[in-house]
């Protein structure tokens, strides 16, 4: 087990660019995905994954291949043959439409906002019975589980919420190793990456500039 502390974002607050960063290992100019929401006056479409606007279609509009650019490393694997298969679990930009083939990876599940640890739980089980299963085994799973970032963007550090969802993420981590180690062949196979993909810090408002606002 290796622990480095701290992470560099590629874009400091927005979590799709950095999702696509990390798997791809490309610079946001690079992937196309700019941020969480932006507009592309070449297609006449939007790019809200996220669906702050709140418009019909726009989560579907926002898988369309012409936001992706470059090879995220589910389809790598993919495209590595021998019986390889990836799945994304919620994972922002893991239902999008790359420009590799298969474009997609065998198993993907769009993002969505959901607080619950026994679901988080329920997660890893699947997850578990998809490396470890007899027939179609996969090989790669990336899974974005979205505390303490949501909480955080909603509530700050200071009214305890941030706390309650760290707990949770504790009992998490425990029942993960619980299960690995009720399992030693497996958990002697696997290699886990637990990463964020941006931090948080309190900030004042009053001393802030919104480059949204002007660019």
């Amino acid at each position: 087990v290796y622990f480095k502390n701290g992470c560099k974002p590629q874009y400091l607050t927005y979590t799709a660019p950095n999702h696509a960063s990390i798997a791809t290992g490309l610079l946001v100019e690079s992937h196309g995905i700019v941020g969480n929401y932006f507009y592309d006056p070449t297609t006449n479409t939007t790019f809200d994954l996220f669906n702050s606007t709140q418009k019909e279609g726009v989560v579907n509009a926002s898988l369309m291949g012409h936001f992706y650019n470059g090879e995220p490393i589910w389809l790598t694997n993919e495209r590595g043959g021998y019986g390889r298969r990836s799945a994304t679990l919620f994972w922002p930009t893991g239902s999008g439409h790359w420009p590799s083939a298969p474009h997609k990876p065998t198993l993907h599940r769009p993002w969505m906002e959901y607080e619950n640890l026994s679901q988080w739980m329920n997660d890893f089980d699947e997850i578990m019975e998809l490396f470890i299963r007899k027939k179609d085994p996969y090989n790669f799973v990336a899974w974005y589980i979205p505390e303490p970032d949501h909480s955080l963007h909603l509530n700050g550090f200071k009214n305890g919420k941030i706390n309650e969802k760290l707990r949770e993420l504790d009992l998490l981590v425990k029942y993960i190793n619980d299960k690995l180690e009720n399992n030693s062949d497996f958990s002697k196979r696997l290699n886990i990456i637990l990463t964020a993909d941006h931090g948080h810090a309190e900030v004042f408002r009053t001393f802030l500039s919104f480059f949204d606002q002007f660019l």
